[in-house]
């Protein structure tokens, strides 16, 4: 599951890509991935990795609201990097400020809240109505999903903003 919840934030951020920075025409995600032969793989590893590693971080790993967000943001850094390495940028941060950050966590725990809520009412009605068990989980991860996108949009707008 890991793996495919890593892909699908990728897949996600790479089909946004330059809207998600708030951005109307960069180089396409072609030319990015093409400059070297390995950044595809190390996208795809390094967003795997997180996935592992965050759980054995103490405190934070029992933050299951800030994985999905933390793959998010970790993979637009890394595409925000190659873009700005494409537009020959040498002046940009990657870390944003604290108000940006509150609201990143603030907007990860509550959403986190209610797709938590949302697919227990949703679960429960697939369940009775195709008369198995497990829609609750299945519905979790795919509600989270949608839910906790915005935070990775303000991360990227906010990533973006340092271009215009």
């Amino acid at each position: 599951m890991p793996l495919i919840s890593a892909c699908l934030i990728i897949g996600f951020i790479l089909l946004l890509y330059p809207t998600n920075f708030g951005l109307d025409s960069a180089p396409t995600i072609d030319q990015l991935l093409a400059i070297g032969d390995k950044r595809s793989s190390f996208l795809i590893n390094m967003i795997f990795l997180l996935t592992f590693f965050f759980p054995l971080i103490p405190l934070l790993g029992k933050l299951d609201e800030l994985t999905i967000p933390l793959q998010g943001i970790l993979c637009s850094m890394i595409i925000f990097t190659w873009l700005c390495q494409g537009l020959n940028i040498e002046r940009y941060s990657l870390w944003p400020d604290f108000k940006v950050s509150a609201l990143i966590i603030l907007m990860s725990v509550v959403t986190h809240w209610l797709a938590k809520h949302v697919s227990e009412f949703t679960g429960e009605y697939l369940d009775k109505l195709f008369h198995r068990e497990g829609f609750k989980t299945l519905s979790f991860k795919a509600v989270v999903l949608i839910m906790q996108s915005p935070v990775i949009f303000i991360f990227g707008i906010y990533l973006g903003k340092q271009l215009s």
